[in-house]
Formats: C-alpha cells, sequence, structure tokens
C-alpha cells in the first residue's frame, strides 16, 4: 500500500508489518515516483507501506526526526547518507512509534560505475526492496544494498513536539476576534520548552 503524506503524523501506527518511508529532499527521482507510485503501492502490498511526502516539508521533518533520535549516528553520517543522494528509510513500524532500529539505503550512491539515471536506479532498488519484503528476506537484502543502520530512540511524545516545533516556525498563529487575541506560538513555544 502507498500514502502520500504532509507530515510523519499522518502515518497510520498500525495495521502494516514494514514501512518504507521515500527521502528525496532534492527530487532526484520524483518525476519517476510520480509515475509509478501506484504501481509500487501495488507491488508493496497490503501489509507494507511505502510513504511519500506530499509537501517539502516532509523530507525537512523526516530529517530533523532522523536527526534527534539516531543517537548512534557517528561522524554525521546520517547527513551524508539524507543529503547526497534520496534514500529509502526502512523500519518494522512506524517512525514515530518506533524504538530500535531502522536502516537508510542511500538510493542514488549504488549505482556506482554503472550508467544508471536516477529513474532507472530508483526503480530497480525499489524493486529489490518490495521483492525482499514480499519474500520475507528483507534483513540479508538490506546489507547487499548497503543500507546503513541507526538505532531510534524516541517516543510519540517527542513525534509531537518535533511537529508542534515545525508548525510554530513556519506559521503564524495569533486568531483574534473583535480586538482581542490570543498568541498560539507563545503557547506552543511555552509548552515545548516544559519537554
Amino acid at each position: 500500500m502507498g500514502m502520500h503524506v504532509s507530515t510523519l503524523l499522518n502515518v497510520p501506527s498500525k495495521g502494516f508489518e514494514t514501512y518504507i518511508y521515500v527521502a528525496d529532499p532534492d527530487g532526484q527521482f520524483t518525476d519517476w515516483l510520480n509515475e509509478n507510485f501506484q504501481n509500487v503501492s501495488l507491488q508493496v502490498g497490503k501489509h507494507n507501506l511505502i510513504i511519500r511526502g506530499s509537501s517539502d516539508s516532509y523530507d525537512k521533518e523526516l530529517w530533523d526526526f532522523m536527526v534527534e533520535h539516531c543517537k548512534d549516528d557517528l561522524f554525521g553520517l546520517l547527513e551524508s547518507l539524507f543529503h547526497e543522494s534520496a534514500s529509502l528509510i526502512v523500519s518494522e513500524g512506524a517512525l514515530h512509534q518506533q524504538s530500535g532500529k531502522v536502516h537508510v539505503i542511500p538510493v542514488l550512491s549504488l549505482a556506482g560505475d554503472k550508467e544508471f539515471t536516477g529513474k532507472e536506479l530508483a526503480g530497480e532498488i525499489l524493486k529489490v526492496v518490495v521483492s525482499a519484503v514480499n519474500n520475507g528476506n528483507l534483513e540479508s537484502k538490506l546489507s547487499e544494498l548497503g543500507a546503513v543502520e541507526f538505532n531510534i530512540q524516541g517516543s510519540k511524545q517527542k513525534i509531537i513536539i518535533s511537529t508542534l516545533k515545525f508548525i510554530n516556525n513556519h506559521f503564524e498563529l495569533k486568531p483574534s476576534f473583535a480586538g482581542i487575541g490570543i498568541n498560539l506560538n507563545q503557547m506552543i513555544e511555552n509548552l515545548i520548552k516544559r519537554y
């Protein structure tokens, strides 16, 4: 199954076994995904979920979440994986409900010496991952694909705080009625400071 989301909180936390998050901050294979997302979604099967963002803010939120919750990111490895190329983040459970290991597969860096376009490589990688998910041998395929394992230390509360920070930084929330208003941004800021 496939899903377009605007925020990580929109990803269902139950009902799926494997979650595949597409991180494509530079739009390296956005066109390919637009053309093939329905087909890939069907191939993933009904017990697994592939997730892609419906806005640029999704990639930033995904990056912020990974940086905040991957405590074992030695030497900025996560940053190089995430920003050098589009990546697939594979987890057994929704990230915002996850504590444990996740795998980051750098898609375009897997081309090596071969002459692949971003679209061709994205297609090949997704086929391999989808096939491995459906055949139950994902763990062994992840190492073959050059996936890097990270440990997520997080909770639902942290993703809510991350989302509130994002909203507070990007939206001015100051409704007023008859000249009297509430500064919701300040209320959110005070709430964030408590946690």
